[in-house]
Formats: C-alpha cells, sequence, structure tokens
C-alpha cells in the first residue's frame, strides 16, 4: 500500500525528503516536507519544495497553518500544479 524502502522499512518520504501532499476534499491541503513559501496571494499560492514547485489557484485562499515540515491551505480550490 505505502511505498517503503525495503532495508529499513521506513517510508520513502521520510527516507528520500520527498513531499507528501494529501488533499482533504476541495478546500484543505496538507504538505510536509517543503522548503519555503514564495507567493501567497489570496487567488494564488506558490510553494517551493526540494526540486520542484507547488502552484495552488482558487478563490479565499489561506494559510490555516505552518511550521517548518508542514503547511495546510485552505480555500476552494480550481488548479494545483506542479511546475
Amino acid at each position: 500500500m505505502f511505498n517503503v524502502d525495503n532495508h529499513y522499512d521506513l517510508p520513502r518520504d521520510v527516507i528520500q525528503k520527498d513531499i507528501l501532499c494529501q488533499l482533504i476534499g476541495r478546500n484543505e491541503l496538507v504538505i510536509e516536507n517543503y522548503k519555503k513559501l514564495l507567493l501567497f496571494l489570496c487567488d494564488e499560492i506558490k510553494i517551493q519544495c526540494a526540486s520542484f514547485e507547488i502552484r495552488i489557484k482558487g478563490e479565499n485562499l489561506a494559510i490555516a497553518y505552518y511550521n517548518r515540515q508542514t503547511i495546510i491551505v485552505n480555500g476552494v480550490f480550481h488548479e494545483i500544479s506542479f511546475l
């Protein structure tokens, strides 16, 4: 079910520092292991990850929570792109 490293039996996001994105309905996005916030507008948010950016377009976008490794974005999402 989950991609794990066979030697350590740990999730790939932990071993390879990959991001983990969880979309909850159309109104909440949880991103773990991000690098930094690049752009924050009410209709567009850009987040830098290790090797790409995530662009979120929508309405009434807001950052509900963030710390050094996790960011939670709320709003009405129209488009989520991996650039």
